[in-house]
């Protein structure tokens, strides 16, 4: 498990970085680049997903406030990446659900107020076509799933 994050981080550092510097004006907004690295890592974990796992409870790595600044076109303040060290071929092994369009304070909000009342309006929304359905991390050993810390999961 060591190696392969230590891989994971030596392979996708580069990869982000130039992401970062494609999308990013340098310095970014509030970054000095002489002193603060555009990337950094910030946790290096690994889990474990077996038939019959339970879902997470509905929350973000990272939750967004209402005074944070909104970044428009450019990266989010925190990515994550999730190397997948064996297959999660279906839900009932308890692949993460990904929800669309909640990386916002607003989503974050009505998340925190009620989280079970939240699920079920997006999952309302999506099976009415009014927002995007969840998305379902369903890789296999080796895939990365990478994505904004502040995204609403399960």
């Amino acid at each position: 498990v060591s190696e392969a994050l230590g891989d994971l981080v030596a392979k996708l550092g580069d990869v982000l970085s130039r992401a970062a510097a494609a999308r990013l004006p340098v310095p970014a907004v509030g970054v000095d680049e002489d002193t603060n690295p555009l990337l950094e890592v910030v946790e290096l974990a690994a889990l474990t997903s077996l038939p019959g796992a339970r879902h997470q409870h509905l929350h973000a790595d990272l939750w967004r406030h209402e005074t944070a600044s909104r970044r428009d076109g450019l990266l989010p303040p925190r990515l994550v990446a999730f190397l997948y060290l064996q297959d999660t071929p279906t839900v009932a092994h308890g692949a993460t659900a990904f929800l669309p369009r909640t990386a916002t304070p607003e989503a974050h909000r009505a998340a925190k107020a009620d989280k079970s009342a939240f699920a079920r309006a997006y999952l309302h929304s999506a099976e009415h076509h009014k927002g995007p359905p969840p998305r379902v991390a369903t890789l296999r050993a080796g895939d990365v799933a990478i994505y904004d810390a502040s995204l609403l999961h399960f």
